[in-house]
């Protein structure tokens, strides 16, 4: 019994504590309120003397007559300045006022102000100040400019001590405004309780409300903290005037409680004590009942209210007694139907297992798909050909279209929209960083006429497209050879009658005119023969045998040639580190590979830039090869027309400045070769031709 009562005790004077704590707090709130409007009401002014100051200073070319007027005039227009100054980047004092004129030059940069505006990223501050001779209370206001200059005006706080004075507070609250270091800008007077704040007895971190002593009374103090200005703004209170409100009504509430236990005791022992043995009846019955004991037989009451509790509780007894039957029976079928459903769990995940398994074993990427595009499944092999760097658990239930990159989107789309529509399998082809994918859709059947998903297929197909390309190439080439060798010798045949014609002229025309045109005539007949050979050359009419060279040796016996093609403007440069690399070729065909590549470098650069033969041995599929890289700086290939500028006659040249013959010779030597020719160009990046030729 006594617990309650000092529970409810302390809950009483809880709440009249909050509510004077409030009271406090609130009048607290509004004086702080009052204080910091009043303030930026006065820095308002000098702030802008000071900007316009800054600006004055700046306009007329930093003047001292200009400057210096508008001082002794911001000093005579408000009698609260109580200095004027203007300090350069290095602290030093440049314009003050004319009673002042002495501190020109005095170095100030050892002083707090100053040193705050070089050690933070500030443009104004404000500090207090409390002038040791005669105790005035002021503030530094400091604004600093664009070059480092800092404009300084001390304003009186006269006022702040006026406004304190006239707040209306009860007789027995005070009001204090303190700065961090805790000197006294203004206060209602100077009592006991201001010379312990002053000594430092009072925690200014905590704004909750202290009860402080100075040896006489108790008082409440309450503060906070004004950020803008660093001021604390401090009210207290005298305990006894606070808290006697508190006191009386605490006490009548403890009257009026303790007279209301009272009663209570004296009620139970004289009407209830009896009710109590069929009331603990009852709860011994129903302890029974909860732990299983159904043959309870109660003794009714002769108190109408009791006698209809112990027929209630007969009535719940028999529903809990068919209840707890029927529930046992129920969990019985739960039981069976758990293991059924443990049973078919477990041959779900078996078959989820070897269907992972499946996928992940299977050389193609493999997705399903459900009717709106979403993912079912995906294999690894599948994420890492379309480049999706994420796990399958992150993407179950997500639609796949805008994991894809947008150049294989819409063909994606289509393609799935085309298999749902038509309910037949479609195949695409997808090219993705560099490879080419095989895509097939396979829509999967729920009925007759309806689709419940999607299975797609992925399969990298870049090296079997380029086998492809390479074989399609090579037999053109060899198509085209056939056919050029054909012409090259019924053509070849004609320039030898042309050539004969051409000499029994000379010798029986002795004319110089008719001279000049037969040589005209020959010159022709043997640019036509170089054609010709290169035709001839193409069509791998030369059948010489091949030999072991030195590919270090065959390229420095050909290198001056190369300057000499490549001409004065363009630097030709040579990184060979393939001394020893071994080949089986004719040293021929090597200098016809590496002129014309030059040749083609030479052109794309328009005769200025660089181009760089770099040799090197590499492995490739477990065979090794003699690496030849010749590089320039030219504009580029587009992309449009790489795949053709092997093919015989193909030339980006203005006409009749190339045949088209030079990279389609290059590209038949390799192959004979049983070499690889790899091209590598970005455009505006120039391009690069890599041979690979097998080691001897």
């Amino acid at each position: 019994m006594i617990l309650p009562v000092l529970l409810f005790n302390f809950l009483i004077f809880t709440i009249l504590w909050n509510i004077t704590n409030g009271q406090l707090s609130r009048t607290q709130e509004s004086l702080t309120v009052q204080i910091e409007t009043s303030i930026q009401q006065n820095l308002q002014s000098p702030f802008l003397s000071l900007e316009y100051l800054k600006t004055v200073y700046e306009s007329s070319g930093k003047n001292r007559e200009t400057i210096q007027f508008f001082i002794n005039l911001m000093m005579r227009k408000n009698p609260l300045y109580l200095d004027v100054y203007i300090l350069s980047p290095r602290g030093k004092v440049l314009y003050t006022m004319e009673s002042k004129e002495s501190l020109l030059g005095k170095d100030y940069s050892g002083y707090p102000l100053f040193k705050s505006f070089q050690s933070e990223d500030i443009n104004r501050r404000v500090e207090s100040n409390i002038s040791s001779a005669t105790s005035d209370v002021s503030y530094t206001l400091a604004v600093k400019s664009s070059q480092g200059e800092i404009f300084v005006c001390v304003y009186s706080l006269k006022d702040l001590q006026d406004l304190v004075e006239k707040m209306s507070i009860g007789e027995s609250a005070r009001i204090a405004v303190i700065n961090r270091e805790r000197f006294y800008l203004a206060q209602t007077d100077y009592d006991s309780v201001t010379q312990r704040l002053q000594d430092r007895r009072i925690d200014l971190e905590n704004e909750r409300l202290q009860i402080i002593h100075d040896g006489n009374r108790f008082f409440a103090a309450q503060w906070s903290y004004l950020k803008d200005f660093d001021l604390y703004v401090i009210l207290y209170e005298s305990v006894e005037a606070l808290y006697l409100p508190l006191a009386i009504t605490f006490t009548a509430f403890l009257v009026l409680f303790g007279g209301l236990i009272l009663m209570m005791v004296i009620f139970r022992k004289t009407l209830i004590s009896h009710l109590l043995t069929d009331m603990d009846q009852l709860a011994l019955a129903s302890s029974q009942l909860s732990h299983g004991n159904y043959d309870i037989a109660l003794v009714h009451s002769e108190y109408y209210e009791l006698d209809l509790l112990t027929q209630s509780f007969d009535t719940m007894k028999e529903t809990i007694q068919q209840t707890f039957s029927q529930l046992s029976e129920s969990k019985n079928q739960l039981l069976t139907l758990n293991r059924y459903l443990q049973d078919q769990y477990e041959q779900i995940k078996t078959r989820e297992d070897e269907l992972s398994t499946v996928m992940e074993s299977s050389y193609d990427g493999i997705i399903f798909l459900n009717m709106n595009f979403r993912i079912k499944r995906i294999s690894t092999k599948a994420l890492a050909l379309l480049d999706i760097p994420r796990t399958y658990d992150e993407l179950d239930g997500i639609e796949l279209l805008p994991l894809l990159a947008e150049d294989v989107r819409e063909i994606e789309r289509k393609q799935l929209t085309r298999a749902m529509a038509e309910l037949q399998a479609g195949i695409c082809t997808l090219e993705k960083n560099g490879r080419i994918l095989e895509n097939i859709t396979i829509p999967v059947r729920g009925g007759e006429e309806s689709v419940k998903g999607l299975i797609i297929t992925l399969r990298d197909i870049t090296e079997k497209v380029r086998m492809e390309e390479r074989l399609n190439r090579s037999e053109r080439l060899e198509a085209v050879g056939r056919l050029a060798s054909g012409v090259a010798h019924d053509f070849n045949n004609i320039l030898h009658v042309i050539f004969g014609y051409s000499g029994l002229l000379k010798e029986r025309h002795h004319d110089k005119t008719e001279a000049m045109y037969l040589e005209k005539i020959d010159q022709t007949a043997e640019k036509a023969q170089d054609l010709v050979n290169q035709l001839l050359s193409f069509c791998r009419m030369e059948k010489k045998e091949k030999t072991e060279l030195t590919l270090h040796d065959v390229i420095q016996d050909v290198s001056e040639m190369l300057k000499r093609l490549a001409g004065i403007d363009i630097t030709l440069s040579l990184d060979m580190s393939c001394h020893e690399c071994r080949i089986l070729a004719r040293k021929s065909q090597m200098e016809q590979i590496l002129m014309n590549l030059v040749v083609n470098a030479r052109d794309a650069m328009d005769n200025r830039g660089t181009i760089r033969i770099r040799t090197y041995p590499v492995t490739k599929d477990t065979t090794g090869y003699a690496a030849i890289e010749v590089r320039d700086s030219g504009p580029g290939i587009p992309k449009e027309i790489q795949n053709k500028i092997f093919d015989p006659f193909f030339s980006t040249k203005e006409p009749g400045k190339g045949n088209g013959l030079g990279l389609a010779t290059v590209y038949g030597i390799v192959e004979d070769y049983g070499g690889i020719l790899e091209l590598e160009s970005e455009p505006g990046s120039g391009s690069c031709f890599r041979i690979f030729i097998p080691l001897v």
